[in-house]
């Protein structure tokens, strides 16, 4: 029999905020993955975190998942970098699987330990989500609008319900996600695909920041490794820290746009 297929292998884990017992268990499986032939990227190692504005290790990231055969996960729910990687993996439509699947709880509502299960179960198939939706008119400018979720602020709903209405006057096609993503059965699954689906087809991604829920964190990841036009919709709310943020990065984003 011959040796098995070596691999090209992305870890997404924490990094900043991983605990000694977290880095000695990721350590372990990168050192055996190695062992093995593999070829393996292991963020904390491979990309140099120095960087206080972060759009050098998300560009550097992004290009070690293209680069990547598959995307092993050890999943922390915490994890602000690990949801942005995964949404940059899932639109490069990488098989996943997961190193600590014993240790991801699937949910009832909608979560995105749901949709690492689901693809780390499928593994190694390459895009086992197929969303149940369908883009309307494509002929008009489109326009993704990244945004507050269920469960978010009346008020946050309103005003981007009244910038969504606003978009359609001017000629565009917005797909705002709470409104217009048609959801069923399997939680956060079908969504999480239809939104691949009209972020890769839209001209331009316009986010109303609210900070680095997993939503937006997902969903801006999408939109990095998309190459998407950046705009922000509430400038005044997305302020620069002096420390890497995800603020920060957005901001970075937008000037990359411009």
């Amino acid at each position: 029999m011959g040796s098995p297929e070596r691999k090209s292998v992305y870890i997404t884990c924490p990094v900043r905020r991983a605990t000694a017992a977290q880095k000695k268990s990721i350590e372990s499986y990168v050192a055996r993955m190695e062992s093995e032939g593999h070829r393996v990227y292991y963020p904390a190692r491979d990309t140099d975190q120095i960087d206080t504005v972060g759009i050098k290790i998300a560009t550097n990231n992004k290009e070690a998942i293209k680069r990547a055969d598959e995307i092993h996960a050890y999943w922390v729910q915490s994890s602000t970098g690990s949801l942005f990687d995964a949404g940059m993996a899932f639109m490069a439509r990488k098989p996943s699987r997961l190193i600590n699947p014993e240790e991801v709880v699937q949910t009832e509502k909608d979560s995105y330990e749901n949709v690492v299960l689901f693809l780390h179960q499928e593994f190694p198939r390459v895009d086992p989500i197929v969303p149940l939706h369908i883009p309307g008119d494509t002929s008009r400018k489109k326009v993704y609008i990244l945004g507050p979720g269920i469960g978010s602020e009346r008020e946050d709903i309103s005003s981007l319900l009244r910038y969504r209405s606003g978009l359609k006057s001017q000629g565009y096609r917005p797909h705002f996600p709470l409104l217009d993503t048609m959801r069923i059965d399997l939680p956060n699954l079908d969504g999480v695909g239809a939104n691949r689906l009209e972020m890769s087809i839209a001209d331009e991604v316009h986010v109303y920041w609210k900070g680095a829920t997993p939503d937006a964190l997902f969903d801006l990841g999408m939109a990095f490794m998309a190459d998407k036009q950046i705009r922000i919709i509430n400038p005044d709310d997305v302020r620069p820290t002096p420390n890497r943020s995800f603020e920060t990065l957005l901001r970075a984003m937008q000037d990359r746009s411009r």
